[in-house]
């Protein structure tokens, strides 16, 4: 598939980079895109509903309000806030684009579609920053285990500051210089601004990764452990680490030749790693965790005990309602008309007592 881009006042798409009018080459059809899109949504919306409930669990329980675990809850909610963003984006302007391929959207609400877009970016920089900070903070816990952190305020200007002065300074720069009503092309290769920090993070990770495996296997060995499970070991803590540190993105880090496909599969690869990468994480270090659900165990079992208690106590009060009311009945039977009590209803000795005969 081939298209031109043409702006409001009657003009092509000009090319900077190639100084000439630039005519974009592409790889299957509209059907093929918007399904790829729907995917998109579908994968990211997974990973919303279950993040949303691992966050609140971070949240709740005071015993989890650990170093730690704030991380993973900050690197939860970046994950969310991104989500969100690509959804919007992918629902509102995307599908239309590669359904009708005439950006009705793009230039109906063009300032929509740029504070959009550049949200998505900036909650896509902090995703691989609170990445980074994970790894970091993990790697100085293990290879460093008498370094104790104070405080989080580092972590937070990582995670929340650094990629709000890069994307600032990728939408001054856009603004300036492109006339184009939304900023998701990669003119003049203002992409690499918010993407060179990422791939520094992912690289960072990486090493981090590597080290810690490093000190795991050293300390494994030091234990005369079999090599098997040292080697099994090995093998999970790389698997549970993987999506934490983001090395699944490593995957797509080089792009499929032209070659149409293999850019298909690299696509759904791509789609699926950043749609699920929230699914994974929440599960792993949330649903999966041994502390979470030892909380989650006692909160359901004390639920359960309160509503036992709380149905015995219904049961309780409903059985002496209905005593109550059964004795005031039969004293009420006890009575005269006039107030006075039936002779036949006081028994004298456990016996009523007789009349006697005229």
């Amino acid at each position: 598939m081939s298209k031109k881009t043409c702006w409001e006042n009657g003009t092509w798409f000009y090319s900077q980079e190639y100084e000439k009018e630039y005519t974009f080459y592409d790889c299957g059809s509209l059907e093929y895109h918007r399904s790829m899109t729907i995917f998109s949504i579908v994968l990211h919306s997974l990973s919303v509903i279950v993040l949303v409930p691992a966050i609140a669990i971070f949240s709740i329980y005071k015993q989890l309000q650990v170093h730690r675990i704030s991380l993973h809850k900050n690197f939860c909610v970046a994950m969310v806030l991104y989500d969100i963003s690509v959804i919007l984006v992918d629902a509102v302007f995307i599908l239309d684009h590669v359904s009708e391929e005439k950006n009705i959207r793009v230039n109906e609400n063009p300032n929509l579609c740029k504070v959009l877009y550049t949200l998505s970016r900036y909650f896509r920089l902090c995703q691989y920053a609170w990445m980074f900070c994970e790894g970091f903070y993990l790697h100085k816990l293990i290879a460093s285990a008498f370094a104790e952190q104070k405080s989080l305020l580092v972590f937070y200007v990582i995670g929340w500051g650094c990629p709000a002065i890069f994307v600032t300074i990728s939408a001054v720069l856009r603004a300036v210089r492109i006339g184009h009503p939304c900023w998701m092309d990669n003119v003049e290769g203002y992409n690499w601004i918010t993407l060179a920090p990422g791939l520094f993070c992912l690289f960072a990770n990486f090493v981090f990764l590597c080290n810690i495996i490093r000190v795991l296997v050293t300390k494994l060995r030091s234990t005369h452990a079999n090599e098997p499970s040292q080697f099994r070991k090995a093998v999970r803590a790389v698997l549970v680490l993987f999506p934490l540190f983001g090395m699944h993105f490593l995957m797509t880090v080089y792009r499929s030749p032209a070659n149409c496909g293999a850019w298909e599969i690299y696509q759904y690869i791509s789609k699926a790693s950043d749609g699920l990468q929230g699914f994974f994480v929440a599960v792993i270090f949330c649903y999966l965790n041994g502390e979470v659900l030892y909380l989650l165990r006692r909160s359901y079992g004390r639920y359960r005990l309160q509503r036992g208690f709380s149905s015995r106590r219904g049961n309780s009060l409903a059985m002496t309602r209905m005593s109550v009311s059964t004795h005031v009945t039969s004293v009420g039977d006890s009575l005269n008309p006039n107030g006075s009590v039936k002779k036949d209803s006081c028994p004298r000795n456990g016996a009523p007592e007789e009349e006697p005969l005229n």
